[in-house]
């Protein structure tokens, strides 16, 4: 062989070596994708359905009886007999106890401030209590509700003075007194005590008959 056709062969084997080479490479393994899992669905709990209710055809069906309409009176049209009271506005000057000519100070003050005690209708009453003495046991043929405004009020319900079993009402305290209940009250030494009564007249005050012989009011 010539030497051209050795060359010629040696560059034909070369090629093929390095086709062989080239074709022979193996590609990295990549593994296979696992499908995505969708997210777990969450059942609602079922809500209960409501009865059914049988339908009834119109004919059939009871009418629904509906009360009569009652006349609603307006207030103009009240009876004579409920007395109504005026529009009334009293300020702090207008409230005092002023004291009266040849009235011991140590004797309870009553001031009228709005209706009249002594017919029928709403009334308010100031009432004044100095220290020193205890009014004996009475009652109301009407009932009264009192509120304190200043003092210390010793207040009790009974028909004997109980000097143990009283309540010292402060400044603010609400208290009842009931129709023909005995109850009575004092100011606590030291201090003197208004309080403020509201009822329905007529109204008056029975001393309650006591058992013994002993003076009408107490002195402390």
């Amino acid at each position: 062989m010539s030497i051209r056709s050795i060359r010629g062969l040696f560059l034909f084997i070369t090629l093929l070596v390095l086709l062989i080479a080239t074709t022979g490479q193996r590609r990295p393994y990549t593994p296979p994708r696992e499908p995505a899992t969708p997210p777990a669905r969450t059942l609602m709990p079922q809500q209960p359905q409501p009865p059914q209710m049988p339908r009834t055809s119109p004919s059939s069906a009871t009418p629904v009886q509906r009360p009569p309409a009652v006349p609603i009176s307006p207030v103009t049209e009240l009876p004579d007999s409920i007395p109504v009271t005026p529009p009334t506005i009293l300020t702090k000057e207008k409230l005092t106890f002023p004291q009266r000519p040849g009235v011991p100070a140590n004797i309870p003050q009553t001031k009228t401030i709005c209706g009249d005690p002594k017919m029928p209708g709403p009334y308010a009453l100031r009432i004044k209590i100095p220290s020193g003495i205890i009014p004996l046991p009475h009652v109301h043929p009407d009932t009264r509700m009192s509120v304190v405004l200043e003092g210390v009020y010793c207040f009790g319900y009974g028909e004997e003075i109980d000097e143990e079993n009283v309540f010292e009402l402060q400044p603010g305290s609400f208290f009842t007194e009931p129709s023909n209940i005995p109850h009575y009250g004092w100011a606590k030494p030291g201090t003197t005590v208004v309080i403020q009564s509201t009822g329905y007249g007529p109204t008056a005050t029975a001393i309650v008959p006591r058992k013994d012989n002993s003076p009408p009011d107490k002195k402390r």
